[in-house]
């Protein structure tokens, strides 16, 4: 945790959970916030999103960002975020690289603390991330991407992420939704059937099967999704690591 001056305005907090670039993330982001603060496996996300809100209110933050440690910001992204903000918005979506999906919508979110002062994260929902948008919505709330790309999502991918990551987007998805990302994963296998493109398909495949089933889907640490794991990684060999 950083020291906290007498006047904040822009925060950051780093969601890691033993991700291999924790030190590269924070390093990206050091010097481009008045507080960087660490929230060190706090499960399931939900409670540690809820986590920042409630500190970013508490420190009287203007605003801040949410950073899981399988991230790493470019130079200036901060600078970048901010120069789209204004009163009308809850948050700049600050668009990243992401090895599976590009970039086409995908980005971490610049808050502004006074737009969600009070709300409160369902710990349950697993669709968390998206009734916040519905919620902001309808208070007439705006939000923005930013054209310019201003960081990358997980550089580096292990089996077991790509694995869980995809069980629970397969999982938690309505299908239609789930069949476009699924499409995008597959297709990276295609390019490269490495074991960790390999390990996404296979745990998208089975997140769908349990949400075609109607199977509630679990928390993102849930134990369900590490039985499934264990089931599934002695197959391959699940110690290769993908860089892009």
């Amino acid at each position: 945790m950083s020291e906290v001056p007498d006047k904040i305005k822009i925060g950051a907090f780093i969601l890691s959970v033993g991700q291999l670039t924790k030190k590269d993330c924070v390093a990206s982001l050091f010097n481009q916030v008045d507080y960087l603060e660490l929230v060190e496996n706090v499960s399931p996300v939900n409670k540690a999103v809820q986590k920042c809100f409630n500190q970013a209110q508490k420190l009287d933050l203007e605003y801040f960002i949410i950073v899981g440690a399988d991230t790493v910001h470019y130079e200036n992204s901060i600078k970048t975020m901010m120069s789209y903000m204004t009163d009308e918005l809850w948050c700049v979506m600050g668009k990243l690289d992401d090895y599976y999906r590009g970039n086409e919508g995908y980005g971490n979110h610049l808050y502004r603390t006074e737009a969600i002062k009070g709300y409160k994260i369902d710990q349950n929902d697993p669709m968390y991330d998206h009734k916040i948008h519905v919620a902001m919505a309808e208070k007439g709330l705006k939000k923005v991407l930013t054209d310019k790309t201003i960081g990358k999502h997980h550089p580096v991918w292990t089996c077991e992420e790509a694995f869980r990551k995809h069980l629970f987007s397969g999982w938690r998805y309505k299908p239609e939704d789930s069949l476009y990302y699924y499409i995008q994963v597959k297709k990276r296998h295609e390019q490269d059937p490495c074991f960790v493109n390999l390990s996404a398909v296979m745990g998208f495949e089975i997140g769908m099967e349990k949400q075609r089933q109607g199977i509630k889907t679990p928390t993102l640490s849930s134990n369900e999704r590490c039985k499934e794991w264990e089931k599934f990684k002695n197959s391959i060999n699940y110690c290769e690591i993908l860089t892009w």
